[in-house]
């Protein structure tokens, strides 16, 4: 009976040794974490609590392009990233999952993040440096959508007259977007409008484009953010480097 009192007591201590803040981490699943470099608009790296380094995709936004070496930089890109800087880098930030997915495809942890209850993803695009990633759902879609519908009212950011972004639907991504500032003349889009063939990236990396009718056309998604596109034409899907599915009709 001794025994089992000083085991329960043990147990009391270490728990009344927890923080507040660590306690309300641990009820809802949040973590801290400390930004130690900014990748761009919507990715960064960080510092976990265990000493781990990760990088961390945020979760609902989805800025100009601006690493990616097989796109040129894209228009309002280094503001973005600039302003990504200004908010996170070297801040300490809580980190929210996603209750669904706790990682992309890339391996990166999808997460909201925050620094004292403000929603660091929620703000870049209100002040239009981010779109609303519209391609997975996930549970403040519908607040993004308006904080972004707000922000192209007022012509903020990247919605204003130096890109062409306001001319375009942002749906899944700035890759949607003709922009002023590109050099290149493709017919990219990234809705199935008249460009419906997807252009999906494999596990393996290897780059494969889906027509309608391929066994996994439905279940494919595009991740513009990635790298992934969609196709006006299957001999574009070819020139730019994709092979056809093999579960194609």
């Amino acid at each position: 009976m001794r025994r089992h009192l000083f085991k329960y007591a043990a147990i009391a201590s270490c728990v009344l040794s927890l923080s507040p803040l660590a306690l309300a981490a641990t009820a809802t699943g949040n973590e801290s974490a400390t930004v130690v470099r900014v990748v761009d608009g919507d990715t960064v790296q960080v510092k976990l609590s265990t000493g781990k380094l990760e990088k961390v995709r945020i979760i609902g936004i989805d800025t100009p392009e601006t690493v990616d070496p097989r796109k040129t930089v894209q228009c309002y890109g280094k503001e973005a990233s600039a302003k990504m800087k200004a908010l996170l880098n070297r801040k300490k930030v809580t980190l929210e999952k996603n209750p669904v997915e706790d990682k992309d495809k890339y391996g990166r942890l999808l997460r909201y993040v925050s620094i004292k209850d403000k929603d660091i993803g929620a703000q870049m695009i209100k002040d239009g440096f981010a779109f609303s990633y519209k391609s997975y759902p996930h549970p403040r879609l519908e607040q993004y959508n308006e904080l972004e519908k707000g922000a192209s009212e007022s012509q903020k950011g990247l919605w204003g007259a130096k890109c062409d972004y306001s001319k375009t639907s942002s749906k899944s991504s700035s890759s949607t977007a003709t922009m002023r500032q590109s050099s290149s003349k493709s017919s990219v889009s990234s809705e199935s409008g008249s460009c419906t063939i997807k252009g999906n990236i494999s596990t393996s990396k290897e780059k494969i484009y889906h027509v309608e009718g391929c066994g996994s056309y439905n279940a494919t998604q595009i991740d513009a953010s990635a790298g992934e596109r969609w196709f006006c034409s299957e001999s574009e899907a070819k020139a730019a480097g994709w092979r056809k599915a093999l579960n194609c009709n």
